[in-house]
């Protein structure tokens, strides 16, 4: 994950919404860029979260599914000392995603319906999808 993401944005842009409206189990979208970046989109199509440029799938899997695991808080203090100049906030929310891989031998099978997690979390710390805070 680009744990940076979101803090590339200035604190008014539309990703700081489209993260503090998810909650765990939200269904997101791979997506490509045409600058050969693979991001995760919500229900609405705004890209929330990015994957690193040399996380490769398991060979021989695709994707099946994504969804939001969870939510935790990142600041520009906590990233490496050499993207700190990019920041343009002082701290913003990363998507944690639960990524399903499927043998790419296999038919597709048909995808499953998102699932609501009651009880979820709203802090802005950390959301998972048992509710608890799990960075302390």
């Amino acid at each position: 994950m680009v744990l940076s993401f979101a803090g590339w944005k200035r604190r008014g842009h539309q990703v700081h919404r489209s993260i503090a409206a998810l909650a765990p189990g939200d269904p997101l979208t791979l997506r490509e860029t045409t600058a050969g970046h693979r991001e995760l989109q919500d229900r609405s199509g705004t890209p929330v979260a990015r994957l690193a440029k040399d996380y490769r799938f398991p060979a021989g899997m695709r994707l099946r599914s994504a969804e939001v695991r969870a939510i935790v808080g990142w600041t520009r203090e906590l990233s490496d000392p050499k993207y700190r100049d990019r920041s343009r906030c002082e701290s913003w929310e990363v998507v944690v995603p639960r990524l399903v891989f499927e043998p790419e031998w296999l038919p597709p099978l048909p995808t499953r319906q998102p699932r609501h997690v009651p009880g979820s979390s709203s802090s802005a710390c950390s959301r998972s999808d048992n509710g608890m805070d799990r960075t302390s």
